[in-house]
């Protein structure tokens, strides 16, 4: 049985995003709506949900203000919004999902494919991640949640040399000579890293540009670790 909650300050968001998921999430669930700010944060406490449907904008309050109300927040969050801005940068490198409205079916779907996936895996951690970069109100101040199979890292984009695509992973190279295998692709995290001087020069490579030292022979770059990477051909690099 999943427990889902759906929270947003307009009834028919509330009765439209209930429908949407008793018809297309193939799956033994208990939904509660709620509109009410207040109300949410007692119905939250009450049933325990283990994925909440999270609308950000809520009239003088936001989706952020209750979750900062919510102690042992242990459920996955999914927020919900019409408004793509400074805030879903904050949602993204905190690891969690959000879905643009209108929603659409197919978005729905992956979002709780998401969940199931990574349903009891450090959530407490990665929504207080989320407030603490909500609280940094500059973005070269964020750090980016790394989720692996066994934890999550929370690195500063900085700290990152590059990234290298392997199937449905991702490889991150440190400056300290560590790497870490995160179970997301590098298309997930290319939209966050370009915000942080990361360029896509292959395919399979994103890198920082503080760390590019100069192009070499061919279709190459060279890092200033030594460290050789194809480069697409034709292009352009801006340091």
């Amino acid at each position: 049985m999943t427990k889902i909650m759906i929270v947003d300050d307009e009834i028919m968001a509330v009765k439209t995003l209930t429908a949407m998921v008793k018809k297309y999430i193939d799956d033994e669930k208990e939904i509660r709506g709620e509109t009410d700010f207040e109300k949410a944060i007692e119905v939250i406490l009450e049933f325990k949900p283990d994925i909440l449907l999270l609308d950000i904008m809520m009239g003088t309050k936001t989706g952020f203000d209750l979750l900062a109300q919510v102690p042992n927040k242990n459920f996955n969050v999914v927020f919900t919004t019409a408004y793509d801005n400074y805030a879903i940068q904050a949602i993204k490198h905190s690891a969690l999902d959000y879905l643009l409205k209108p929603i659409s079916a197919e978005e729905l779907k992956d979002a709780f494919h998401k969940h199931y996936e990574q349903k009891n895996k450090l959530i407490h951690l990665q929504n207080e991640h989320l407030l603490e970069n909500l609280n940094n109100k500059k973005l070269e101040n964020f750090t980016i949640a790394i989720p692996t199979l066994e934890k999550t890292f929370f690195i500063s984009p900085k700290d990152l040399i590059r990234c290298e695509s392997e199937s449905n992973y991702t490889w991150f190279y440190l400056h300290d000579g560590s790497k870490i295998l995160a179970s997301k692709t590098m298309k997930f995290y290319e939209s966050i890293l370009i915000e942080h001087n990361f360029d896509r020069i292959h395919k399979s490579h994103l890198v920082n540009k503080s760390y590019i030292a100069a192009k070499g022979k061919g279709d190459t770059l060279i890092l200033k670790n030594n460290t050789v990477l194809p480069l697409s051909r034709g292009k352009k690099i801006d340091k």
